[in-house]
This record gives structure tokens, C-alpha cells and sequence, in this order.
């Protein structure tokens, strides 16, 4: 596990790392304390460098709320702390209602180490829940990372062991698209988590590398092809995000978006194929 801790004071940082490696003593600590680290470390891939973040308040270049808000928007699934010394109940009150993991004070930080022992046990409780409704609602915690994919077709994935990526979760939209032009579902496949499409023999390949780079945690746009159960062929921009659990190193969830693109593409086909009467016609009369 990497934790990332944000305090302009070294000698904060290192109590805190010395606490925290007492009780996590497999742990890496990264630590920041100014703008241009913290940039650096931010800007440096799409997937995170770290799985966890610890922050002050009080910062000369920003605040701990404005960082949170930030991390938040990159990466939604990133637990993020505030250990601070400088805040107060209004800011305690907004941190939590802003949707960060937990408020604590610096005078009662020996408690940090447990609250975060008992995030780890609630994540790993409720990933072991095999019921449909609990996969459902513990999906749909993750609003933040779908609503930054702009598309009525937008969805979440679970993977398989083995690697297969299989529908979770799925606006009302993409539902009633796979239900009338998706594949034919076996009468006992009624839960939306079956659903599936059925790739252009042509472009398996394409899918095949978009998924073995989310499983790598690249985050990608990728075109390809689906055939509808009325023999419709459908073009289709994906854009996806992979989601890490950072327990594990591992991505374990997709979100994505969707967009039914074939109106472009086929003009695209029309313009191409007028272009090239036209340059035949003009070779002719030459």
C-alpha cells in the first residue's frame, strides 16, 4: 500500500508516517509538501501512483477541501483523509459532505491507524457480498467516476477471475438497447449483469487489446463494431475507465460511456465513396 501524505510541516509528516507504520508496516509513504510535488505526482499517469491520501487543511498554496475536491474529480475511488491541526466543525461538517473518508484532528491521531484498518475491513466485506442488489448498490457508490463519462450509454464492469469484464451496472438507456438489439439472453439471464454485445468478427482483435490495457489500468477510447440480433451493424465509440483496488494493485472495475457513432461513420463510408466516383470519372475523361 502507497500513502500519499500531504502536510507543509516535515515534522508532522513524519509522525504521522511513524504512527502509520506501526500498523502498516508494508507501507510506502510519499510525501508533499507544496504545489509543484503535488502537481508532478497528480499529472503523472491516469491511474494513481498511490492508494491512499492523508492531508492537512491548512496549506499556503491551497487547502485540504480543494485538493480533496481535486483527487476526487482524478480518481473517485481514492480514499482521502483529512489529519489536520488547523480545522475546526464547519470544516469537519463539509469534509464529510463533500463526500471525504474521514475528519480526524491531529491531537487524536493515533486514531487514524484504525480508522483506516476498518476501511480496508468494510471494502473487503462488502466485495465478498454475492447478491445481486449488494453488487448493485455498492456499484452505484462510484456516481462520481460515471458521471465524468458523458453518454446515455454509460455502464460498469466487474471482473471476472481470469481476467473477462462483464456488465454490472448500466443506465436505462444502454438497457434498453442491449434488451431489443443485443444478443438473444437465455430465459434465466435476466439480470443486467448478463447482458452483452456481440463484437464484428472483424474487430475481436481491437476488443481484445482494449481489454488487456484496462486490465493494465490505461484508460482508452477505442472504436469498434457490433452486430444487433436484427443483423444491424453498429459503430461504437468506448471511451473506459478502469478502477484499482488499492488493496490489491489490481483493476477490478470498469466504468465507461458509450457512443452510437454509426451516423458518422457512414457518411464517412458515403463521402469516401463519391470521393472515388469522382476520381474515376475525372481518370476516365483524362
Amino acid at each position: 500500500m502507497k500513502i500519499l501524505i500531504i502536510d507543509e510541516d516535515p515534522t508532522e509528516f513524519l509522525l504521522t508516517q511513524h504512527m502509520l507504520s506501526a500498523k502498516f508496516p508494508e507501507a510506502d509513504f510519499i510525501g508533499v509538501s507544496d504545489r509543484l510535488k503535488y502537481q508532478e505526482i497528480m499529472n503523472q499517469s491516469n491511474q494513481p501512483d498511490f492508494d491512499l491520501v492523508i492531508t492537512e487543511y491548512k496549506l499556503g498554496w491551497t487547502d485540504g477541501l480543494q485538493l480533496f475536491s481535486e483527487i476526487n474529480r482524478r480518481f473517485p475511488c481514492v480514499p482521502v483523509y483529512m489529519l489536520t491541526a488547523f480545522g475546526n466543525e464547519n470544516v469537519a461538517a463539509d469534509a464529510i459532505k463533500k463526500g471525504m473518508t474521514d475528519y480526524i484532528v491531529k491531537s487524536n491521531r493515533a486514531s487514524l491507524a484504525d480508522a483506516i484498518a476498518e476501511y480496508i475491513r468494510r471494502i473487503a466485506d462488502k466485495k465478498g457480498c454475492q447478491t445481486s442488489e449488494s453488487d448493485i448498490l455498492y456499484c452505484e457508490k462510484w456516481d462520481l467516476a460515471i458521471s465524468r463519462l458523458t453518454s446515455d450509454y454509460a455502464y460498469s464492469m466487474r471482473i471476472l477471475p481470469g481476467g473477462k469484464p462483464v456488465f454490472e451496472w448500466v443506465t436505462e438507456p444502454f438497457k434498453k438497447f442491449l434488451s431489443e438489439y443485443g444478443p438473444t439472453a437465455n430465459a434465466s439471464k435476466t439480470r443486467q449483469r448478463n447482458y452483452e454485445l456481440t463484437i464484428h468478427p472483424e474487430d475481436n482483435a481491437i476488443v481484445q487489446s482494449r481489454n488487456e490495457k484496462l486490465l493494465a489500468g490505461d484508460e482508452i477510447t477505442s472504436e469498434y463494431r457490433v452486430i444487433t440480433k436484427q443483423g444491424d451493424i453498429r459503430y461504437f465509440s468506448d471511451h473506459a475507465l478502469p478502477i484499482r483496488d488499492w488493496r490489491i494493485g489490481q483493476v477490478v472495475r470498469i466504468y465507461g460511456a458509450i457512443q452510437d457513432i454509426t451516423w458518422r461513420r457512414n457518411a464517412e463510408d458515403k463521402m469516401r465513396l463519391m470521393q472515388r466516383g469522382k476520381c474515376q470519372r475525372s481518370c476516365r475523361m483524362s
